[in-house]
């Protein structure tokens, strides 16, 4: 039997689970992403995309919505919920915001870059490029 996964938090030296991703209802379905923005429609989109999700038999899991129930501010989500997202049988929604991980980063830590060397791809590193469609 697979191992769940979960996601724990120190609360004063004892590990409390916060969240153990559901398994899955279609582990051959590649997992895919959804995400919004704020005050675009979030919530209809989350709504829709669990019953498309039930419709065509994959788990739906907005983890954003689970530490939303918690309280859980997004500063204080845990790192460990990176190892949730798996390659397969998931629809993982309830995103309003994507952030690069370089985004977080101290501008004042950021190299000098004038408009002669600045690279002229739109697909610069550090940017996230989505696709509709």
């Amino acid at each position: 039997m697979e191992e769940q996964i979960t996601i724990e938090y120190d609360d004063a030296g004892v590990a409390k689970t916060i969240f153990t991703l559901p398994r899955t209802k279609a582990p051959d379905m590649r997992s895919v992403y959804v995400f919004s923005l704020p005050k675009a429609g979030s919530v209809l989109l989350d709504n829709i995309m669990r019953g498309l999700s039930e419709q065509v038999g994959v788990t739906y899991v907005s983890l954003m919505g689970e530490f939303f129930k918690l309280g859980l501010a997004e500063q204080d989500v845990p790192s460990a919920t990176s190892n949730v997202f798996a390659d397969q049988g998931y629809c993982f929604g309830g995103f309003r915001a994507l952030e690069s991980p370089r985004s977080r980063k101290d501008p004042d830590d950021e190299p000098e870059v004038d408009a002669a060397t600045r690279p002229r791809s739109r697909h610069e590193p550090g940017r996230i490029h989505l696709g509709l469609c």
